[in-house]
């Protein structure tokens, strides 16, 4: 099952970080992504913003998502073709010559590519989720499986039966 269902543009000024916070919280809100994944989610939105800003002050993008509950892939549309050749170009430095927002990129995504004046983002959501109900799972098995402890009984105890 696939999702795509929330979308906005942007401006690109330095002003306007605003907007992309807005927009991954509303992203995480959707899909339920815990805190950690929120802030390599954010993170990676902050450094790409930057790189944009840069590359192409005072123009609009629009982002949006698409999800099948185990990626979300973050879609930028409106990269101009300077900005595209700077990342392809920076994109090939993955080693010792790669930039902090391109190391930032590397390590916080799955996958990033951009063409055609679109750019990619691809997370690794699911494996977090997974790990996430494994662990509620565990402390519901624990629960049940467990002997109930007896309740105290108090003299001034409304709810004595």
């Amino acid at each position: 099952m696939k999702n795509a269902n929330y979308k906005m543009k942007i401006n690109l000024r330095q002003d306007n970080r605003h907007s992309i916070e807005y927009f991954v919280e509303e992203v995480s809100n959707k899909l339920h992504i815990n805190e950690t994944y929120f802030g390599n989610l954010l993170t990676s939105m902050e450094v790409l913003l930057s790189i944009l800003t840069e590359n192409q002050r005072d123009s609009i993008i629009e982002i949006s998502y698409n999800t099948d509950y185990q990626t979300v892939t973050i879609i930028i549309v409106g990269v101009s073709r300077e900005t595209e050749i700077n990342m392809k170009r920076l994109m090939g430095d993955k080693k010792d010559n790669a930039s902090w927002d391109m190391f930032t990129l590397f390590n916080l995504s799955e996958s990033f590519e951009v063409d055609a004046g679109k750019l990619f983002v691809v997370f690794d959501i699911g494996a977090l989720n997974r790990l996430e109900y494994k662990r509620r799972k565990r402390i519901l098995q624990t629960y049940f499986s467990s002997e109930k402890a007896e309740k105290p009984i108090k003299s001034n105890d409304q709810f004595y039966l």
